[in-house]
């Protein structure tokens, strides 16, 4: 449905040998480790997927709008058009503010990478469905034609919003960080 460019697959390493010197962490307990580190900065790639998908939707709008005319005049000019596009452009920027606040925390504490990375990416992306939908309705009727960019758009927002973790599991995690559990 979306993001065809990507696929996810499952890696296994059976009876693979590692030296001692290039274990990370505990013998047995890579699986956390890998949690840890690398896992939690994976949700900040898809924030940073969800803020492009969101920039690339709000331009895309922007250049319609400008363009297209109807009784000789911008659809711009419709208060109705100005209202999408505006709140289009805020919310990229909203998003893509957070993420740069919670990529830099987590540069700056390692062990926060995972909240910060689940907060970023659940905000940018349940954002960038909501940007992404709005091009749709800039454009009318081509706006939901697959020869349209947002369509693809659209449809690779809505999958990133369950990509690596649902975004009620998201918002789970996130609560229980925040309240301890």
């Amino acid at each position: 449905m979306g993001l065809k460019s990507t696929s996810s697959r499952e890696i296994f390493f059976s009876d693979c040998r590692v030296p001692a010197d290039n274990l990370l962490g505990n013998e047995g307990e890579g699986g956390v480790v890998l949690g840890k580190t690398v896992i939690g900065w994976g949700f900040f790639g898809a924030a940073a997927i969800s803020v492009g998908i969101a920039r690339s939707a709000t331009e895309l709008a922007i250049k319609h709008a400008s363009e297209r005319t109807i009784a000789g005049q911008p659809i711009a000019l419709h208060q109705a058009v100005q209202f999408m596009i505006t709140d289009m452009m805020l919310q990229t920027d909203a998003a893509e503010a957070l993420l740069t606040i919670c990529r830099t925390a987590a540069d700056s504490a390692p062990d926060t990478a995972s909240l910060n990375g689940f907060k970023a990416k659940l905000f940018a992306s349940e954002n960038a469905v909501t940007i992404a939908s709005k091009p749709i309705q800039v454009l009318g009727g081509h706006g939901y034609c697959e020869e349209y960019i947002v369509e693809q758009l659209f449809r690779d927002a809505r999958v990133l919003t369950l990509h690596f973790k649902t975004s009620e599991w998201l918002r789970q995690d996130i609560a229980k960080a925040i309240v301890g559990i």
